[in-house]
């Protein structure tokens, strides 16, 4: 990319891309909406950012009028619908700089070179939180660098592989960002009925499920985010929106933290003055049974009263990483419930390590004594940048695997037939497929 001279603005794409084969909700991009409001305030005026959930929109706008910069969220559910616009991009404007940013990838220096030797279109992957390798990135471009060695940025300069991680347990607890809904960054998002708000009011996980991406070792401290600002965002939106009647909260555990009581009154007082929203959905905390419960009772069903056990073993548990949750709280927060009249139901995953078809169906027996009323037994995505997706697991677990389409993730752009797959857990050392 050059530098374009005389004041002119970098033209900046930002994309979290979706298949919209079929007409469908969707929901708003908070992840490149961040990105936008982080780059705008430290570099004001600097770039012309435009943001991109749509795949045809950002195909059609990248044969009008290409960017100088194409950067895109990376997920199980849109990767090579990313690749295929990192490679349309590059052959419209190969001079554009291409970025991917998210967990869909192993972590590990060696696998980041290799992620981007098979990917030649791409020219930075980012594994981890995307606002400071993307401000370091963007700093060096405004320095005229043509290809840099930003901080948190994966790259390959003359074939030789340079990355520097971010250690984010030197940061502060808090996490200063400015707002990508009080700046204006998704306004057009809000406004569409098929877009449906999402809120982050901490990040992290202090769990380690060796299944998820959310409690790696780079992402386990929790970082909270200016109480007032998640506050005023709430209202923002149910004056600004479309009136949709679905929220979600994206935190990890919501109700970790003493703080997400006030958050859930506010909540509260928002959907009786606007009537909207109806339904907030919450991915609820697995060690705080009364918070959760007060949270559950000031906005209703709010947790779709679900509690995932996924196995009712011990050893299974602990290998899975999930032996720091406490099952007499998952207890405890059941016969809430159900002392309510409420339906409750679980999840239980097949082929965890150490699970094998005896301890699965005694984990089944033991849902139905706790009184679940939907207990579905459902197969572990293998997701990169995953513990449990790692070669050294594959081999000490014997883990076998096979691919499915991901229902609704495929579609024909420039002419080309796209499709996301899932690799699914089929059988291990433990427990056969069988």
């Amino acid at each position: 990319m050059t530098v374009p001279k005389n004041n002119m603005k970098i033209k900046v794409y930002l994309g979290d891309l979706v298949y919209d084969s079929f007409k469908t909700t969707y929901v708003v991009p908070l992840n490149i909406g961040y990105i936008a409001a982080y780059l705008d305030h430290l570099f004001p005026g600097h770039f012309d950012f435009k943001l991109f959930k749509v795949p045809t929109e950002l195909e059609r706008s990248l044969q009008e009028n290409p960017p100088d910069l194409l950067a895109l969220s990376h997920y199980s559910w849109n990767s090579k619908l990313d690749q295929h616009f990192l490679e349309f991009s590059k052959s419209i404007k190969p001079k554009t700089i291409t970025v991917l940013g998210g967990p869909h990838v192993r972590s590990s220096p060696a696998d980041l070179k290799k992620f981007l030797i098979q990917n030649p279109y791409l020219d930075y992957v980012i594994p981890f939180a995307g606002e400071i390798p993307m401000g370091n990135l963007f700093k060096n471009l405004l320095a005229g660098e043509q290809k840099s060695a930003a901080q948190g940025c994966a790259t390959l300069i003359e074939d030789k592989f340079v990355y520097t991680q971010i250690d984010i347990s030197k940061d502060p607890k808090k996490l200063d960002i400015p707002s990508p809904y009080l700046s204006g960054w998704l306004d057009s998002f809000i406004k569409s009925s098929n877009m449906i708000p999402i809120f982050e009011t901490n990040r992290g996980c202090p769990y380690g499920c060796i299944y998820c991406t959310w409690g790696i070792s780079t992402l386990n401290q929790i970082r909270i985010r200016n109480l007032d600002l998640c506050l005023q965002e709430f209202d923002y939106v149910a004056k600004n929106s479309a009136g949709q009647p679905h929220w979600i909260i994206a935190d990890g555990n919501f109700g970790l933290l003493k703080r997400d009581l006030e958050i859930a009154k506010h909540l509260r007082k928002v959907m009786d003055k606007n009537a909207r929203p109806l339904k907030v959905n919450v991915y609820g905390s697995k060690n705080t049974t009364e918070r959760n419960v007060k949270i559950s009772e000031l906005l209703g069903d709010v947790f779709s009263n679900l509690i995932a056990i996924q196995s009712a073993d011990p050893k299974v548990l602990k290998l899975s990483g999930r032996g720091s949750i406490k099952f007499s709280k998952l207890v405890d927060q059941i016969n809430h419930f159900k002392n309510k009249g409420l339906e409750v139901r679980t999840d239980i995953l097949l082929g965890l390590p150490g699970e094998d078809a005896q301890s699965h169906l005694n984990t089944i027996f033991k849902a139905f004594d706790l009184g679940f009323d939907s207990v579905p037994p459902l197969e572990i995505r293998l997701l990169p940048g995953t513990e449990y997706e790692s070669d050294a697991y594959r081999e000490k677990y014997k883990i076998v695997t096979k691919f499915r389409p991901i229902l609704g993730a495929y579609g024909v752009y420039g002419g080309k037939t796209v499709f996301e797959l899932d690799e699914s857990v089929r059988a291990t050392k433990d427990m056969s497929e069988k």
